[in-house]
């Protein structure tokens, strides 16, 4: 997933690989749920973090965060997937309602 910013809104595009993207129009307090789950898991321990494995099943495949805040700090991970992990089902259900109400 990825958020633009144009003029005044924010844009929410995701997209599965081998697919076309859907995007939407989100609000600021989408964005912060995004925040509220980042600051709940604590991923910010894990900026910096870039390794991933070949060769494992696909639900294992690499995944990656990659947060730009206005002050200009970066968040960003890119690691072995964790489909079970409760970090990733809480952002994927966000996105996932956002859409299905779009």
């Amino acid at each position: 997933f990825s958020v633009r910013r144009d003029g005044g809104d924010f844009h929410l595009s995701v997209r599965k690989r081998g697919r076309d993207a859907v995007e939407t129009v989100v609000s600021k307090d989408f964005l912060k749920e995004v925040h509220d789950v980042i600051v709940k898991h604590d991923l910010v321990r894990r900026n910096g973090f870039d390794e991933v494995t070949s060769g494992l099943p696909v639900q294992y495949s690499s995944c990656s965060l990659s947060v730009d805040y206005a002050s200009g700090e970066r968040l960003y991970f890119r690691m072995d997937g964790e489909p079970d992990a409760t970090w990733a089902q809480e952002l994927k259900t966000l996105f996932l309602r956002k859409l299905a109400l779009s």
